[in-house]
């Protein structure tokens, strides 16, 4: 697990990496692309888990000690809890990604309207700003993969 949780994380950070070049479109801002790859990755943890090991599955829907009234409550809020898991992946690493390269643009944008009063200046913020991308791409490509590892770690039998 832990050398597919890590080529994981290369993967998506080359892609987001990758999506730093200009006139490059790096994948991982992509829908489709992004919410594939979650949706996967959730959804063979939570295959294996229910094809493994249904009884510990159905009980991990409910907690030991629940009122038996509150029971069929606590499994819709569950199982709402984990069917939303691979939106927030993909949210997540979409928002964040797309909302730097906005920005970039932007300051890119000022960069070119603003050579002649203050060039100097804007240049220091879009190099400062670049970075600070760079720093984004990593911790996204991290927290995507920590999510998945923290999912499979609440997996039956892990």
């Amino acid at each position: 697990m832990p050398l597919l949780i890590f080529g994981l994380m290369g993967f998506i950070l080359f892609n987001n990496l990758l999506g730093l070049i200009p006139f490059v479109y790096g994948v991982t801002s992509n829908i489709w692309v992004v919410g594939s790859l979650a949706l996967v990755f959730w959804g063979l943890l939570v295959l294996s888990g229910w094809l493994k090991f249904p009884t510990q599955s159905a009980a991990h829907l409910a907690p030991a000690g629940a009122p038996a009234a509150l029971v069929p409550l606590l499994v819709l809020i569950e199982t709402i809890s984990v069917c939303i898991r691979p939106l927030t992946l993909m949210v997540r690493l979409i928002a964040n990604i797309s909302a730097g390269h906005i920005i970039m643009g932007l300051v890119a944008n000022a960069l070119t309207v603003s050579a002649l009063h203050i060039g100097a200046m804007t240049f220091i913020v879009h190099v400062g700003y670049n970075i600070f991308e760079v720093f984004v791409c990593f911790i996204q490509a991290y927290i995507f993969s920590l999510l998945i590892k923290l999912y499979s770690e609440e997996h039956p039998g892990y």
